[in-house]
């Protein structure tokens, strides 16, 4: 089921965007799934007539908030601007983890409401709900909500005592340098082998680069990194424990003002994780390349609601049909969801 909770209209060229958020599957104005099953951030572009044009859905591994009082901003000739709160790590449309809990998330959308120019993520260690954004003449954003969080994060201030007003401003060239700097990591058994690079260092600047704990949270400093003369940066990290860590990348200027920052993932992949679906009249057929045995999956119809859970036991896992009708099928498997279409 989708919530409509505000509206934009654009008047110069006779279009509405009503924004709000939705956990609905595909069907009827919604063309895309829900992230993770949860709650995303939706837009609906409507003509004149009330007639669809287009849509989007945008969110993370978790749960996204929509409490903005104003709908989505046009920014000049960018694009719009949407303002919502997120509880994901990295993962699906979210390219930065969150700091403790609900988090400001602000994306700059293009023109066709398609795909993300840029992407933000502000908040402390507890929870801060956006409530609305301005953009300033000089094209700088004000963000506004409320915040539980003390000095943690990207928070700087201490709370005055349970539900704060939180009033955030983000320089134009704050804003774009968030996505100025490339970050990559490689996992070589236990090994992570992280390189960055960013065409905005200079002399003096430094790196700080950080790790989280396994759930997402960034909590222990690895190493600071002079620029010096190199633009390329590397990293080994040979913990234990290093495997499916996010790991933060930060530039800050010799003075401690942040320039850029970039998150990325050391994601332990495996070959068990090829799977590939088939089905007749019957059943619908489960075909791995490795043992999966003890492995669970869920499978969900269109809309969203759970059919099935399983435990696979062989490499050729069957589920019986004849009480499925035809339609879009969604399957979640170790750690990742196929879609699939079941025609009988």
């Amino acid at each position: 089921m989708a919530e409509i909770v505000d509206i934009y209209i654009s008047y110069h060229n006779k279009k509405m965007i009503l924004s709000g958020k939705s956990a609905s599957g595909i069907g009827y104005e919604k063309s895309e799934w829900s992230r993770n099953l949860s709650s995303d951030l939706w837009l609906l572009e409507i003509d004149s007539l009330g007639r669809k044009i287009r849509d989007k859905t945008i969110g993370g591994n978790s749960v996204e908030e929509y409490f903005s009082r104003h709908g989505v901003q046009k920014v000049g000739d960018w694009g719009y601007l949407l303002a919502g709160s997120s509880l994901s790590t990295i993962g699906y449309d979210k390219t930065d983890t969150c700091r403790g809990d609900y988090d400001f998330w602000l994306i700059l959308l293009d023109t066709t409401l398609q795909n993300i120019k840029w992407q933000g993520t502000i908040g402390g260690g507890a929870t801060d709900y956006c409530m609305k954004t301005t953009i300033l003449s000089d094209g700088s954003i004000i963000a506004a909500g409320y915040s539980l969080s003390g000095i943690s994060g990207d928070k700087k201030t201490p709370g005055k005592g349970g539900e704060d007003y939180w009033v955030v401003k983000l320089k134009p060239d704050r804003a774009m340098a968030l996505t100025d700097l490339t970050i990559q990591s490689k996992v070589n058994h236990q090994d992570v082998s992280l390189s960055w690079t960013s065409s905005l260092q200079k002399q003096g600047d430094y790196y700080v680069l950080e790790r989280s704990d396994e759930k997402g949270f960034i909590t222990e400093e690895l190493h600071r990194i002079p620029t010096q003369n190199s633009t390329q940066h590397y990293y080994r990290d040979r913990s234990n424990d290093c495997g499916n860590r996010f790991y933060r990348v930060t530039l800050y200027s010799e003075t401690g003002e942040m320039k850029a920052r970039r998150y990325t993932q050391a994601r332990v992949t495996s070959p068990t994780e090829n799977l590939k679906i088939r089905h007749d009249a019957s059943f619908i057929y489960l075909e791995h390349t490795a043992s999966v045995a003890g492995k669970e999956g869920q499978l969900y119809d269109g809309q969203g609601r759970l059919i099935n859970t399983f435990s696979l036991q062989n490499t050729d896992y069957r589920i019986p049909v004849d009480q499925l009708s035809s339609g879009i099928y969604l399957l979640y498997f170790n750690q990742q969801y196929f879609k699939f279409h079941l025609n009988k």
